[in-house]
């Protein structure tokens, strides 16, 4: 069973704001409760959801069980390349990581906008 567009660009944008909510929340520097909650979903759904989402062939199950192991995966890679280059910062390399996810669904939705 495959996702359908429509749906497809539903979770595309919650992701998106998901994305953009964390962005905001640390930028603003209030730590608080939603902030704690935002940052769980934005590093186990985004970055994983922002590479599996376009893909349409893929199942549903499959775009679902990937997810959240992708998601951590690049969050690890892009933490481990930051530490590398002596540039680690978790707020500012999260905050780059949100920014990125949210351009790229913009872009993605301003796509499938276009075609359609």
């Amino acid at each position: 069973m495959k996702i359908s567009a429509k749906v497809n660009r539903r979770i595309d944008l919650l992701v998106g704001l998901v994305a953009f909510a964390e962005f905001c929340f640390l930028l603003l520097n209030r730590p608080n409760t939603g902030m704690f909650l935002v940052g769980l979903l934005s590093v186990g759904l985004v970055p994983g959801w922002t590479l599996l989402g376009g893909f349409a062939q893929l199942e549903a199950v499959l775009k679902v069980s990937l997810t959240l192991p992708l998601s951590w995966s690049l969050v690890l890679l892009v933490s481990q390349a930051a530490l590398t280059l002596h540039l680690w910062s978790p707020r500012s390399t999260l905050m780059v990581l949100m920014a990125l996810c949210t351009i790229i669904l913009q872009f993605r939705g301003l796509r499938r906008r276009s075609d359609a």
